[in-house]
This record gives structure tokens, sequence and C-alpha cells, in this order.
């Protein structure tokens, strides 16, 4: 069975990953309702893209900025202690949102605050998860892992849309938003089970906190294969993958069907992500990522092209179903 599940299989020989993972299933599938739940709300409230637009930067903006400082921080204090902390944070911050919703008193200008919060708590948890990994397991198992997890977060997206769509339908917005913040609070009791040396804190590099960030930045510029990496990183983080947080104003103005619509469309993406990350996983090896990362690249900017000027859903499911695969293949492969 371990040889027809490919690299699949040898990564579910570790009892850390086996847990990590359903801790990380759980929260995965919560995120895709977190992430429908907000970008239909902030539809209803204004029906402006440009709002769309603004609640999708203010999750996004902290984590450019802030993820290197989390990355010094998790060196210093411990990936495994941050991303529990950070995590946790994440569903507290989420608890504040959910009064207000039951309330009635949130408007778009709040949700941009709560999105802002957000966002916060996941620049220090995408650091820390990120560095965790070849702590709790084996060198050689680190392709399998990084594809199957990646595989099993935009997996998620075949789920979760689902199940949010369903929630917002049914009982409203606000449980959506309760399915998340228990997903989160899930997610930091299982990591409290791992098993992770002391040693993954490290002492810096004597320069203090700031010389610890400069020296970051220096090694990066410094070396090319990363450099390259990260400009290629921030094409896709930029150009493509924003697409997702558009999908409620494509699903109810250009489809014209609503929230139903925009579960669909979702879950064409996370289904084309699933099969990228699963095939990139069950593939387990390190040889021909670059190759594989330029084509997803190319093949995820040129999808997004003609999902743009579609309006038949088949078209417009089928682009996204690439999208979602170039996008979990590239980052991946990354």
């Amino acid at each position: 069975l371990t040889g027809l599940l490919g690299g699949i299989g040898v990564a579910f020989q570790s009892r850390n990953f086996k847990i990590f993972w359903w801790g990380q299933l759980n929260f995965s599938i919560s995120a895709w309702v977190y992430r429908l739940a907000i970008a239909w709300l902030a539809w209803d409230l204004t029906h402006s893209t440009a709002w769309l637009g603004v609640v999708s930067a203010a999750t996004v903006l902290p984590v450019l900025v802030l993820c290197p400082i989390g990355g010094v921080t998790a060196d210093r204090h411990g990936h495994l202690r941050q991303l529990i902390l950070a995590s946790a944070t994440n569903g507290l911050t989420t608890v504040a949102l959910i009064v207000m919703a039951f309330a009635g008193t949130l408007s778009i200008e709040w949700m941009t605050f709560w999105a802002f919060l957000n966002g916060v708590t996941r620049s220090f948890t995408i650091s820390s998860r990120q560095a965790l990994m070849p702590q709790i397991v084996e060198p050689r198992l680190l392709s399998a892992v990084l594809g199957f997890q990646s595989a099993t977060f935009y997996g998620a997206n075949f789920v979760g849309p689902a199940i949010g769509g369903f929630l917002i339908a049914t009982l409203g917005v606000a449980w959506a938003l309760v399915y998340y913040a228990a997903g989160a609070f899930i997610a930091a009791g299982a990591l409290c089970f791992l098993n992770v040396p002391r040693a993954s804190r490290r002492a810096g590099t004597g320069g203090g906190f700031l010389g610890d960030l400069i020296e970051g930045f220096s090694y990066t510029l410094r070396h090319p294969g990363i450099r390259l990496m990260n400009l290629l990183t921030a094409v896709v983080a930029l150009c493509i993958q924003p697409a997702v947080d558009m999908l409620a104003g494509v699903a109810d103005r250009v489809l014209a069907m609503g929230p139903n619509g925009l579960s669909i469309l979702a879950s064409a993406f996370g289904a084309g992500a699933m099969v990228g990350g699963l095939w990139i996983a069950w593939r387990g090896r390190t040889e021909g990522l670059i190759r594989i990362l330029l084509f997803g690249v190319a093949g995820g900017l040129i999808a997004l092209g003609i999902f743009a000027l579609s309006t038949w859903l088949p078209l417009s499911m089928a682009m996204l179903f690439v999208l979602g695969s170039s996008v979990v293949v590239s980052s991946t492969a990354t």
C-alpha cells in the first residue's frame, strides 16, 4: 500500500506528521469556510468589488510586512510555541468578530479591521509552520509531506465552501465564523501533542532582533536561487491568488448565481488544488521542481486570463480548476 501511495504513504509513517496533519486538516477546512463567509459578507454589505479588494488587502498586507518578523521571533522563541500561540490568538480574535456578527453591529469598516487582525496572526503562523516541518519529519520525507500538506490546505477548498455555503444559507454567516474559530482551537490543541526537539530554538546572529531581520533579508538577496523563488512567489501572491477573493463578485455580478455560485466556483478551485497537491505529494521527489514551478506559474496566469473573460459557468469552473492546480503546484515546488 505504501508503494502504491508513493510519497504520501511514506509521509504517514511519521507520528508527528499524522498529528500535525489532523489538526491542520480541521483548520484548513474551517479557513476556507471563513474565507467564503468574509467574502460573501463583504459583498452583501456593500455590493462593491472595491470593498472586496480592500478586505482582501487587509488580510494580505500584514502577511507581506510581518512574515519576516514572525520568522525572527519563531527562531528566537521556538517555532512550535509560536504556532500554538498564534493559532489560539487567531481563534480568540474571531470570537470578537462572531459577537459583533450575532449582535448585528458589524459594518464593512469593522470587517476590514478584523480581517487585518486575522492577517497579523496569520503572519506568525505561516513563518513558524513552514520552519517547523523539517523538525517534525525526516529530511527524506519533506517533499512528500509538503506536497500533501499543500494538497490538504487547498483541497479543503473542495469541502470548505460546501460547508460554508450550507451554514450561510441555513444558519447565517455568524455560524460559519463559529466553525472557523473551532477549527483554530482544534489546530492549536493538536500541536500540543507534537514531539519537537528543544534544539529548534535558535540564539540568533548576535546582532539583536534587527540584526537577525537584516541578515535574513541580506541572505535572501544574495542567494540567487532564493531570490528567484521569492520573485516567483510574489507573482503568484500578487497576480494569481487574489482572484479567489473576488469570486463573490464574479458569482453574483457576472454569473448571477449568488452564494451558491460562489460555493461552486470556490469548490472548482479547491478540486484543482487538491489534484495538483496530491500529484506532487505522490511524486515525492525534488528533481525537476524548477521546471514544474515555471509551468505552474505560466499555466496559472493563462487560466486566470481566460477566467477573467468567461461568462459561461463550465468554462469558468474549468479555468478555476487549472488555476487551483497551478497555485498549489507552484507554491509547493517553491
